[in-house]
């Protein structure tokens, strides 16, 4: 998948995010629909790393954290962007492998993780732009 159509799904995740969090968390319905579309931006967020290290011949991340550190060891992004995708694939585990655990506030966090991240998905899709 190319990084534009990446990105645009991230975007599409990220501006429904901000609609759900107009709405009531203490509700079922919306906490799990905002789950479900934060889980969705940092997978995209995820693609976008993964897919920034192969085209720049950067190595092979062993993992999704992995990605965005050898991104970082190139200078393709900040330490803070780097902790902030530390933080988002974190709650992205814990929504994928431990539901149950997770509360209104990791949603907030994973939100403030993802909002944090928006530079990054704009120079990548800028680095399209020049592909």
């Amino acid at each position: 998948m190319r990084l534009y159509s990446q990105a645009i799904r991230f975007w599409t995740h990220f501006n429904q995010i901000k609609k759900l969090l107009n709405g009531n968390l203490d509700d079922y319905y919306v906490a799990t629909a905002l789950a479900m579309e934060c889980f969705q931006a940092a997978n995209s967020l995820i693609d976008i790393a993964t897919k920034l290290v192969s085209e720049n011949s950067l190595g092979f991340p062993q993992n999704a954290v992995n990605a965005f550190e050898l991104l970082m060891k190139h200078g393709l992004i900040e330490k803070e962007e780097l902790e902030a995708a530390k933080r988002a694939i974190y709650l992205r585990n814990l929504i994928a492998h431990e539901y149950h655990a997770i509360e209104k506030e990791d949603l907030l966090d994973l939100y403030n993780a993802l909002e944090s991240l928006q530079a990054f998905v704009r120079r990548a899709e800028i680095k399209n732009g020049e592909s």
